[in-house]
């Protein structure tokens, strides 16, 4: 049913957007009016009305655009495919500019050569890698392997979010 998917939806809204209950309860009242329905049955006549476009009018304040979520909210909720890559990015906090695990992942793949224009690690990174973390790069670079596409379109909507942070 609509009712229960719209309430879970304003409700799952980032929480720097504050509604008032009254609202949450007459963007309820009005979708029921409308007869929205998730319905995916082609034959079905009644509207199929995208509730994101709807509320994404409630995910804006002001002029500057407010993050859905942060990366570390990004990071966890990341599909199981991506979790090997998912898990370097995080663990590659740990380490200073440039020794990051990640930004050699991002240097292996062509990514940063693609699209900041210039490698990130300019020196012999053995030392400061161990063993835990040449076995995550290692995991990453298979999810890349099998997934190329997948894995940058992950990579861009990662920084994406960080930008929309700043």
């Amino acid at each position: 049913m609509v009712a229960p998917r719209l309430a879970e939806t304003i409700s799952g809204i980032n929480a720097n957007v504050s509604l008032s209950m009254s609202l949450k309860l007459m963007i309820l009242s009005l979708a029921i009016v409308m007869n929205v329905t998730e319905s995916t049955n082609e034959k079905d006549t009644q509207t199929n009305f995208p509730i994101e476009i709807f509320l994404g009018i409630f995910k804006t304040k002001g002029e500057k655009k407010m993050p859905v979520m942060n990366q570390y909210e990004y990071l966890d909720m990341s599909p199981e495919w991506a979790q090997p890559v998912a898990e370097l990015i995080s663990w590659s906090t740990n380490f200073d500019y440039p020794n990051s695990p990640y930004l050699v992942f991002l240097d292996l793949i062509g990514f940063s050569e693609e699209n900041y224009g210039e490698s990130f690690i300019k020196e012999d990174i053995s030392k400061s890698l161990g063993y835990l973390e040449l076995a995550m790069l290692a995991d990453a670079l298979k999810v890349y392997a099998n997934r190329p596409l997948d894995v940058e379109e992950f990579i861009l909507k990662l920084d994406e979010i960080a930008m929309e942070e700043d």
